[in-house]
């Protein structure tokens, strides 16, 4: 195996439909594509994958048994979110998300046949808030 790979980003939730609320439902999902695990839905995640100026927004894949703190930032994020108008993904920072550190565990990609969408993510493990 080889060394951690730890890096920080930012997070925020999905927006609604239509866009002009965030939505603050959090679900916990199993993803049998992963060996059925269970993770928790509806998190974005603004990173430059350790390379400055290469910023990515995908779908924070955060696994329960990885991230035991996983609640804590579902708390934070009900807290910080709640009644926010939306911005956009390129203009995160330190003042409408929250800045969070974690172990890169790779990126995946998943088209949905009956939805007709791919799912791209970025895995992470022990997420904090920084």
């Amino acid at each position: 195996m080889g060394e951690k790979i730890m890096m920080k980003g930012f997070v925020q939730p999905f927006q609604n439909t239509g866009g002009g609320s965030y939505n603050l439902e959090f679900p916990l999902n199993t993803n049998t594509a992963y060996g059925n695990t269970t993770y928790l839905g509806g998190i974005s995640i603004v990173t430059n994958l350790n390379k400055q100026g290469m910023d990515i927004s995908r779908g924070c894949s955060i696994d329960i048994d990885d991230n035991p703190d996983y609640q804590k930032l579902v708390d934070a994020m009900k807290s910080k979110f709640d009644s926010v108008e939306p911005h956009n993904w390129f203009a995160s920072n330190h003042n409408n998300s929250i800045e969070v550190e974690f172990e890169f565990l790779g990126c995946s990609d998943q088209y949905n046949k009956s939805t007709k969408k791919t799912y791209r993510n970025v895995h992470v493990k022990g997420i904090t808030i920084l």
